[in-house]
């Protein structure tokens, strides 16, 4: 899955793959092919026709990275707005967000 993923990015995404994933600045249909991506992943798993942890595993870091984007998140709020729509991307928002929680709670289970 990895694999698929980085070829998903490289053939999809302008811009080098560096440690993490940070990106030059994307153009608007980057963002929509790369956030469109994970708002598939989303709706799997709201349909729960994916394992999440097994996501959080092999795309998780990406999907947090991309979720705490700034470019990211000026760009969903836009075309929100503009759409007059707030459910653009809402399953990964969720996902997300989803990810997030559960990283904090294995942070604070973990916790030495």
């Amino acid at each position: 899955m990895r694999g698929f993923v980085e070829s998903f990015l490289r053939t999809n995404v302008s811009g080098p793959l560096q440690t993490g994933i940070q990106w030059a600045r994307l153009e608007n249909k980057e963002i929509e092919d790369y956030i469109g991506f994970f708002e598939e992943i989303g709706i799997y798993a709201s349909r729960d026709l994916v394992d999440v942890e097994l996501v959080d595993t092999i795309l998780g870091d990406a999907i947090v990275e991309c979720y705490e984007d700034r470019d990211i998140i000026d760009f969903v709020r836009s075309v929100r707005v503009e759409e007059g729509d707030n459910t653009y991307w809402e399953f990964f928002e969720k996902l997300a967000a989803d990810l997030v929680a559960r990283r904090n709670q294995r942070r604070i289970r973990n916790k030495p």
